[in-house]
């Protein structure tokens, strides 16, 4: 709490605009100190990515109603995705009845392994993979503040937020983790990657079922596939769906990515 010139308490640390409140004496001569409490200041060595995997920052309504264990659960089973991580934190904290009215936000970030951190690539390997084409395929799921809030695969206008269109990504993601976990993959690389080149049933189901693109009404192995796009065709997308793409390797599935078209999953496959 502080005090103000009258002696009234307030549980504010700091105040714009009001002289009366500024100042070590509360900025008005013979009144009482302004400040009645001492900062509570707490350091925490990070690990990165050996021990700590990724920190959570939120607002009160979710650290009072999301416990660290909910947290690690999150962070556990969207490893390495902390857009998705973020998304159902804060989800979880929405479901408490207190929190109807609340501003409930979280902030992931993920940790990467110091190895990975330090010492990149030389500038001209660099400038050659920054060059590189990739190929993907994608769901994407519609929300009514993207640049065309229409379905073209079903014909009718986008009405659900961009937190429900979050919220169905998330629980596809989810089911393609558990079936990726599920499938015997080969240690052989160039087999791997020729794998890849076939969507997964689970794929093929959500993408019929979900994506909100035309590429979803292509047949077999091109279903959802936006084919080879160069580092110009990302950047169409957006800046985040960018660098959302080139952090893939080959069969991969991406975080949330936005776009004007909406909110994407993608998987790399060449």
């Amino acid at each position: 709490l502080v005090s103000g010139p009258s002696g009234a308490s307030t549980s504010v640390s700091r105040s714009l605009g009001d002289r009366a409140w500024k100042g070590p004496d509360g900025g008005v001569p013979g009144s009482i100190k302004l400040l009645k409490g001492t900062p509570e200041t707490r350091v925490t060595d990070l690990s990165w990515a050996e021990r700590h995997q990724f920190m959570v920052l939120s607002s009160a309504p979710v650290a009072q109603t999301v416990t660290p264990d909910d947290c690690i659960s999150a962070g556990a089973e969207f490893h390495g995705k902390p857009r998705a991580i973020a998304g159902e934190v804060t989800s979880k904290a929405s479901e408490f009845p207190q929190n109807a009215s609340a501003q409930c936000t979280s902030v992931v970030v993920h940790f990467i392994p110091k190895d990975e951190k330090a010492g990149g690539p030389p500038a001209a390997k660099k400038a050659r993979k920054e060059a590189e084409s990739v190929r993907l395929r994608h769901i994407v799921v519609k929300h009514r503040d993207c640049g065309q809030p229409f379905d073209p695969v079903r014909g009718r206008p986008i009405v659900r937020s961009r937190e429900e269109a979050e919220a169905m990504l998330r629980t596809a993601l989810r089911e393609l983790n558990q079936e990726a976990k599920n499938t015997k993959t080969s240690m052989d690389a160039s087999k791997a990657k020729l794998a890849a080149l076939q969507p997964s049933p689970k794929y093929v189901s959500l993408c019929k079922e979900l994506s909100e693109c035309t590429t979803a009404q292509k047949g077999g192995g091109m279903m959802g596939d936006l084919g080879w796009l160069s580092n110009e065709g990302l950047h169409r997308f957006g800046p985040s769906f960018a660098e959302t793409a080139k952090s893939l390797g080959v069969g991969q599935w991406s975080d949330l990515a936005s776009s004007e078209h909406g909110i994407h999953i993608l998987q790399r496959i060449a």
